[in-house]
């Protein structure tokens, strides 16, 4: 390094022994020069120098530039986006200073070592616009708790409500949410989809539109004179971009991904309402769609309940009371005529191994038993499973505004009682 340094300094001596008038030059070059100007400084005094010397101001950028690596750190970049802390949880990748300077708590690391997982936790009564940001039930429960969650900025178009934990009371001898409920208002552009929920939902989530710089509200209601059930709520919001590939189609309140899962209605148990245990558990007043995306390949999608199907009390269970014997075709009821007030929808939806029965195809599906019709009039019947070709692949769930009366068959109007809701099996059918 010194005969690079003295190299570099006796070519400088012979430049300035040429005229004054290329002075200047020479400070710019030795600017450039990437050494340590205290060397190269006592370097010239020995050659006997007496021209111009670098200042300590240049030798603190050279050394900044040039030798000191940890610098390369100010240049690292990564994308905020979901890491995993060190507790298991979800949160967002940020560096050190941006988690802190955003109110959340560092929990691990991310990034290759250059972020930390930065968790955002909002209490009652505030708002958010982070992604990734827990609303938790408080240890004191007030009647009211509620946030407001600001979109990130004007790109965001679809928000994302995980209920990793929500228990309230349950709906009431109306099926409505009257005693104790969550419900979201405000920026919400799918409000008529946007169900008032109460009861078990853990596990479940809802989705919605979006407005630009218009925050919506999300707020649990409690009823705190009613006692019996411990209320707790752990809600993860997820904020998606308009160009994000985890978008779910327009209209859907919950969105599937895979080849086969598992979707339930809200508040689907098969212990009994807590309020009465004559009463309902499945919710009233709901309209909404539940979508799974179509896969690669594949070209129909089947709906069932576990098997064997005659055993599976309360896994389909939405019309009618409930039927604690053996479930039979006479459980099962399809099509416009039964299926008036609750029910799901299937669209072209058929049963069974002979692919006739596709001819025999219905919409709606209710009752106490999931079925399909064996012939056109669809007055006989099977137990089993529902397939549809219609793309893209929904799930349409409608509830009347009552549980206190439903007119479930073709002449009479019964009292709904011990309903459960739905809780069904998918799997894609690959295309032949």
């Amino acid at each position: 390094m010194w005969k690079t340094i003295c190299l570099v300094l006796l070519c400088a001596v012979v430049v300035y022994s040429s005229g004054g008038r290329r002075h200047g030059k020479l400070v710019k070059r030795l600017k450039k020069v990437p050494v340590r100007t205290k060397s190269a400084n006592t370097a010239a005094r020995l050659f006997g120098w007496t021209g111009p010397t670098l200042n300590q101001t240049d030798d603190d950028e050279a050394r900044q530039r040039f030798l000191n690596p940890f610098s390369l750190f100010n240049v690292v970049q990564f994308p905020n986006t979901e890491c995993t802390t060190d507790s298991g949880g979800v949160g967002t990748c940020y560096t050190g200073q941006e988690c802190a300077d955003r109110g959340g708590v560092g929990k691990g690391s991310c990034a290759g070592g250059f972020g930390v997982c930065c968790l955002f936790s909002t209490p009652c009564n505030s708002e958010t616009a982070e992604n990734g940001t827990y609303f938790s039930s408080p240890t004191s429960l007030n009647s009211v708790c509620s946030i407001m969650i600001r979109p990130m900025d004007d790109d965001i178009c679809q928000v994302r409500l995980d209920f990793e934990e929500l228990v309230l009371m349950d709906p009431d001898d109306t099926g409505n949410c009257r005693v104790d409920y969550l419900q979201l208002t405000g920026g919400v552009s799918n409000s008529r989809q946007m169900p008032t929920l109460c009861g078990v939902n853990t596990g479940q989530h809802v989705i919605y539109s979006a407005i630009p710089s218009f925050p919506a509200r999300l707020s649990v209601v409690v009823d705190t004179q009613m006692t019996g059930v411990s209320r707790s709520w752990r809600i993860k919001i997820s904020q998606f971009s308009c160009s994000s590939p985890a978008l779910a189609p327009e209209g859907c309140l919950q969105y599937y991904t895979g080849i086969s899962g598992n979707v339930s209605s809200f508040n689907w148990k098969l212990t009994d309402n807590t309020m009465d245990p004559t009463l309902s558990n499945h919710i009233a007043n709901l309209g909404y769609s539940v979508c799974i995306r179509r896969e690669s390949g594949y070209c129909a999608v089947e709906w069932s309940t576990p098997s064997p199907y005659d055993s599976q009390n309360g896994y389909f269970s939405l019309t009618g009371s409930e039927q604690t014997a053996s479930l039979t075709s006479a459980d099962v009821q399809v099509g416009d005529t039964d299926c008036r007030t609750d029910y799901v929808m299937i669209p072209g939806g058929w049963g069974g191994t002979d692919m006739n029965n596709q001819q025999f195809s219905r919409d709606r599906f209710c009752g106490q038993a999931l079925g399909y019709c064996t012939q056109d009039s669809c007055n006989t019947k099977a137990l089993g499973s529902v397939r549809s070709y219609v793309t893209p692949f929904i799930l349409g769930v409608v509830t009347d505004l009552s549980e206190s009366s439903s007119a479930g068959g073709t002449t009479t109007t019964t009292r709904d009682s011990r309903n459960r809701g739905f809780n069904l099996n998918y799997r894609q059918h690959p295309c032949s």
